[in-house]
């Protein structure tokens, strides 16, 4: 009960104040990624299509596998974005990318490629879990330019991971 009501207070609240559903939307998917209720949101007219967790590029994956037609034109938030994740957001073929954390490169192939982005902190690279060395899954695209090679890259290696 508490949700619903503190949804139609965040909403009216957007109407009087002259913000759109849609930034009320992506106001209410960052919280839930801040409080880790989800890890990857996909929204579309103002709308939570679907919420995944998990980690790494898998909740993004589902999304881009699952939701593929709402994907179009949609909106992703997300925890973190590298160039990885900025590629499968590309092939996907979102409109904007709300995140906490995004690489410098993938900022780049983001606005490279016409994807309306919003973050949090900017970082040259993104690191490993330990923060000992480059991600593994971004040292796989850093010299790959075409979003989809990429894609098809990043898949191959989460197959192989998945198989270990």
């Amino acid at each position: 009960m508490k949700k619903q009501l503190f949804s139609l207070f965040a909403v009216l609240t957007a109407l009087f104040t002259g913000c759109s559903l849609n930034d009320v939307a992506v106001s209410l998917a960052q919280e839930r990624i801040r409080k880790s209720h989800a890890s990857c949101i996909l929204l579309k007219d103002g709308h939570i299509i679907t919420q995944e967790s998990g980690k790494g590029l898998a909740p993004l994956f589902t999304v881009l596998d699952k939701y593929s037609k709402e994907m179009n034109g949609g909106v992703i938030v997300d925890k973190v974005i590298g160039k990885a994740a900025a590629s499968l957001v590309i092939c996907g073929k979102a409109s904007a990318v709300y995140t906490e954390l995004i690489s410098e490169p993938a900022l780049e192939l983001l606005k490279k490629h016409g994807v309306k982005v919003q973050y949090g902190k900017c970082v040259p690279q993104i690191l490993n879990r330990n923060k000992s060395g480059l991600c593994p899954m971004e040292e796989r695209v850093a010299k790959i330019d075409d979003p989809q090679k990429a894609v098809e890259v990043l898949r191959t290696a989460c197959a192989a991971l998945n198989k270990k």
